[in-house]
């Protein structure tokens, strides 16, 4: 259990802590949590019946330049 307590805190806690860059253990995590939360939404707009066109692109784009400050 120490070694997993290390390992987290080695490659995730720290790079946060001292304001490091990537590596290539918390990126692989954050494109795992990616493609999840895309996959989920595309699950979850198809059960809604909501189709992806271009009114929905351009409906949705103010929220993701707001969601990106």
């Amino acid at each position: 259990m120490n070694g997993l307590i290390d390992f987290i805190n080695r490659n995730y806690i720290e790079g946060i802590v001292n304001d490091t860059s990537y590596n290539h253990f918390d990126m692989i995590t954050y494109v795992i949590i990616l493609f999840a939360g895309v996959y989920a939404v595309l699950k979850l707009l198809n059960k809604l019946s909501i189709r992806i066109d271009e009114e929905f692109v351009i409906a949705t784009i103010p929220y993701i330049f707001t969601g990106s400050v």
